[in-house]
């Protein structure tokens, strides 16, 4: 459970357990890594939402319950039953085929591998959202993609790295990865990008950019 703290008038909460952590408060610390060279300060700005800046000139001994609070990042994060878990309403299960995934399932998650191949944190949640379906989702056009993915987000980071992990380990993934120096996947990313590329200069045209 998160615990309240007190920082320049108003409240944060920090997580106590990694079960308190989310994949989204992770891509945050990756984020603020970025943009400092202290890993604690990251990690505190990331896992709490307090803003790097007022962090870097608050006084230590006002920050030091937050450390004390997250001594938790000095264990192993667990691992948990990657097979199902319920969320925000609704049980989601692995596919059965995950051992023979769909050729729309292998380029989505190429693209965005690709796309995300500086942060891999960052293919979390696509991957995540992909390989679970809800008893309504059985192909992908049956969900919104990039919605799914930005809700799978707020899943605890014990859920992801361990449902990450298994599809890293399922036997077929080795070929998927090696598929990204194939020439025919290649082009098919290539024209994904370009379909996207296509679709945001179409929506600029809309709203008065002029035509491209």
């Amino acid at each position: 459970m998160k615990k309240e703290f007190k920082l320049n008038g108003r409240t944060w909460y920090i997580p106590t357990t990694w079960e308190d952590v989310t994949i989204a408060d992770q891509i945050a610390v990756e984020q603020y890594s970025k943009q400092t060279d202290n890993n604690v300060l990251a990690l505190i700005a990331g896992y709490t939402g307090i803003p790097l800046d007022e962090l870097k000139q608050a006084p230590f001994n006002d920050v030091k319950e937050a450390l004390a609070a997250m001594s938790f990042i000095k264990e192993e994060i667990p691992e948990v039953n990657p097979k199902e878990f319920d969320f925000q309403g609704k049980h989601y299960v692995m596919q059965d085929d995950i051992f023979e995934l769909r050729t729309e399932d292998v380029i989505s998650i190429l693209t965005a591998s690709e796309n995300n191949k500086d942060n891999p944190i960052e293919v979390y949640p696509i991957i995540l959202a992909i390989i679970y379906r809800a008893e309504d989702e059985k192909t992908l056009s049956d969900f919104n993609l990039d919605e799914k993915k930005e809700i799978f987000k707020g899943l605890s980071l014990p859920i992801g790295k361990s449902a990450h992990g298994f599809f890293l380990s399922v036997g077929n993934v080795s070929e998927i990865v090696s598929l990204m120096s194939s020439p025919e996947v290649l082009k098919a990313l290539l024209q994904e990008k370009l379909k996207d590329c296509k679709t945001s200069l179409s929506k600029s045209a809309q709203v008065g950019h002029g035509k491209w």
